[in-house]
């Protein structure tokens, strides 16, 4: 959220306080990536199989869908107790994860379409056919869902603005959950423990049921988790492995089917995560620019700030889905509502003791809370043709309304975190800032794809979009003065994104395919203070995408290769500016992406699955960007050039009805930049690699694994916060699991 003042003292040391003020206010099992597989893939006869994605808003295999896609099989996340997207980002190629300093507060990039710090998301995510995050500041952080009764988890690179709308221009991550099952009664429980390096023991259960109410029509399915994370961060004179999580959930779907052409499905997915304190720690000041050359002050794994850096997040989302065979086409219906509530809380001192204590002539120290809500509705009706037809077509319209909130206190505290004595103490808050705003969109949307021949189509997409915003921003406390602020602010939009995607099927196994495709972020009104030369509007960034690939499957199916080149253009980009002295959001100008990404997998022989999965991006600023520190040429910050990764698995028969498997999973990342290359306070973070790996037992009911994760434990710096502080990556994890399924 950005934040506008205008000054009510006529003292420098008010106008002083009121600008620091709006300063701090803004301020297991190895995966595989190629369309990833079934859990028993490495034991099918028939080689790898088929994944049906619902990408293109209808079912299609993977293989037949012109785009990149990665799947990640929700039995695959399930086995290697992922709990986090971070667990597996480094499995996908061209996924990054920005570093937050405590779980759920990642941000997602793909393609390299980032610039470091940006209003809003550039991945969509989506729960089923439920958009999540908001358009308005709070949606830069990524849903965390934990990947427990999921089916699949799809990930989409490369604007996606025809069919799933606004911010979406990297691409979008899609949790696809289980549906209920209308013929089978299935339960399935499980317990885990695990154990950090550095740091303690905690533990995880977690459970799912189907229960058919009648059969062929009507079931319910529900499943629930809690998984707690041991913490391995020290907060200095205060408590040992400060840093543990818990992440809990519940996720309950009744389906109903009236012949078949009619289906109902209702659903509720409920989550809770907190944070108990952040993952960094303190390093000596260094001229180097290197991160690795900061030496920690008191610890490897410790920080001594006067309060934990606290996060908590909970989120509803409640959706009801339609689909109705009308003979000629099928028409659906998605309506949803989500809430979301974070806060968060951070001791900022040792950026802003230095300026406030010899101002307020008082030892101090400096903590900001912020608290954020939205509550967002969606509908969105589609009507699409049958599949397999010469024409196939899709025509939808989408609605959306979003009320949000952000409030943020900045308060005084004295250097050990207690309550100031005397009049500053009695004052308060050094400064509250409430910034309600409001988000309404409509859109109409439709793709058509034509068959010239059996193996030859080309499908066109268009989206017509209208946005209108407002929002408001009321300042109050010491540092404002007696009168406070006031301010609203407005705007109205039009965009239109358009795909074109012709593909050829060289057999019925091997696709080539290629596909322009543009997509946009909203822009958005400032909020404006009289005397102020802050824009009263910025516009929507959009990008171009250029993308040509091959997939399919060879060897009688036993190897697997999806591959693409792509290159995209980036206008009127989204950032932070100052102007007059007070931040904003404006345009800059020009970037591009370019680079290629290539997933496989092989299996040479029964029981053995081998994956490789790299990707090279080279994300650039084409034009300067003197706000951000940015001159064209400058590398985009947080996106290495390269990722990759390796797998190996083994199953083979070992006692009984049980298998043996064995297997591990090597994780790459290149070194990455914290800011622009041509910014004052840039940083390099080093490269690094990951292994992990697991041996477990299992049968038809009953499995048992042992796990780790950064078996070699590796100690890494993967982001900064406050100067002083860097992110520190999680050591090694030892788990063992247990599972049973009926």
């Amino acid at each position: 959220m950005t934040h506008h003042a205008k000054n009510t003292a006529t003292s420098r040391g008010k106008v002083h306080l009121a600008r620091i003020a709006l300063l701090a206010l803004s301020a297991h099992t190895p995966l595989w990536a190629q369309d990833a597989q079934p859990a028993d893939a490495a034991a099918s006869a028939e080689g790898i199989p088929d994944i049906i994605v619902t990408a293109e808003k209808r079912e299609a295999s993977v293989k037949d869908v012109p785009s990149s896609i990665t799947v990640l099989g929700g039995d695959r996340l399930e086995a290697t107790s992922s709990s986090q997207i971070a667990d597996y980002a480094g499995y996908v190629p061209g996924l990054t994860t920005t570093a937050g300093s405590a779980p759920g507060q990642n941000h997602l990039i793909l393609r390299g379409l980032t610039t470091g710090s940006t209003a809003t998301a550039t991945v969509g995510v989506y729960v089923d056919d439920t958009p999540y995050g908001t358009a308005r500041g709070q949606g830069r952080f990524a849903l965390d869902l934990m990947p427990y009764d999921i089916e699949r988890v799809e990930i989409l690179r490369g604007p996606q603005g025809t069919l799933y709308g606004a911010s979406t221009i990297g691409g979008l991550l899609k949790y696809v959950t289980r549906a209920p099952d209308t013929d089978d009664v299935e339960a399935r429980f499980g317990v885990e423990g695990r154990s950090v390096a550095h740091g303690g023991e905690d533990f995880t259960v977690r459970g799912a049921v189907n229960l058919p109410i009648v059969s062929d029509v009507l079931a319910l399915r529900a499943s629930g988790y809690l998984q707690n994370n041991p913490g391995y961060v020290d907060r200095v004179g205060d408590k040992a492995d400060s840093n543990s999580d818990k992440q809990e959930g519940a996720r309950v779907s009744l389906l109903a089917r009236a012949g078949d052409t009619l289906t109902v499905r209702l659903s509720a997915a409920l989550q809770t995560l907190h944070s108990r304190d952040s993952s960094i720690i303190n390093v000596a000041p260094s001229t180097s620019k290197r991160a690795s050359d900061r030496a920690p002050v008191y610890g490897a794994y410790a920080h001594a700030n006067i309060i934990p850096g606290t996060f908590a997040q909970h989120v509803e989302i409640y959706s009801a889905n339609i689909d109705w065979d009308v003979g000629f086409a099928s028409l659906t219906s998605d309506t949803s509502l989500s809430k979301s509530r974070t806060r968060t809380a951070t001791d900022n001192s040792v950026l802003y003791r230095p300026i406030l204590q010899p101002i307020l002539r008082i030892p101090l120290g400096t903590t900001i809370n912020v608290a954020q809500a939205s509550e967002k509705f969606t509908q969105e009706l589609r009507l699409a043709s049958p599949s397999g037809g010469s024409v196939e077509w899709l025509i939808g319209g989408y609605y959306t309304h979003e009320d949000n909130t952000n409030n943020q206190v900045l308060t005084a505290v004295t250097p050990t975190g207690g309550a100031i004595p005397g009049p500053i103490g009695a004052v308060g808050a050094l400064a509250t800032v409430a910034a309600p705003s409001r988000y309404e969109e409509t859109a109409i949307f439709g793709d058509l794809t034509y068959r010239f021949t059996e193996r030859f189509d080309v499908t066109a997409g268009l989206r017509y979009s209208h946005n209108s915003q407002r929002s408001q921003q009321v300042s109050r406390g010491l540092l404002f003065g007696p009168a406070g602020t006031n301010g609203t602010g407005g705007s109205s939009e039009n965009v239109t994104t358009f795909a074109i995607s012709p593909r050829y099927h060289l057999d019925d196994d091997v696709m080539l395919y290629a596909r322009v495709a543009s997509g946009y972020r909203p822009g958005g009104p400032n909020v404006v203070f009289p005397g102020q030369s802050v824009p009263a509007t910025y516009d929507a960034d959009t990008v171009v995408n250029y993308e040509a690939g091959i997939k399919g499957f060879w060897l009688d199916r036993t190897l697997s290769i999806d591959a693409d080149v792509f290159y995209i253009d980036w206008d009127d980009i989204q950032i932070t500016q100052v102007f007059g002295g007070v931040q904003g959001l404006g345009n800059g100008r020009t970037a591009r992406s370019q680079g290629f990404e290539l997933s496989t997998v092989v299996m040479p022989t029964a029981g053995l699955t081998v994956g490789f999965n790299a990707s090279y991006t080279d994300a650039k600023l084409t034009a300067d960007a003197p706000s951000i520190g940015g001159h064209a040429g400058d590398r985009v910050p947080f996106v290495p050039k390269w990722n990759a990764s390796a797998t190996v698995d083994y199953t083979v028969p070992a006692f009984a009805d049980f298998d043996l498997n064995v297997g591990a999973g090597y994780r790459f990342r290149s070194g990455t930049t914290g800011s622009f290359e041509s910014a004052t306070d840039f940083i390099r973070y080093d490269s690094y690699g990951i292994l992990d790996a697991h041996i477990g037992l299992s049968n038809k009911n009953w499995s048992v694994q042992l796990f780790a994760r950064n078996l070699a434990d590796r100690r890494e710096y993967i982001g900064a916060a406050l100067p002083g502080q860097l992110i520190i990556n999680q050591p090694r994890v030892v788990g063992l699991s247990a599972n049973a399924s009926f």
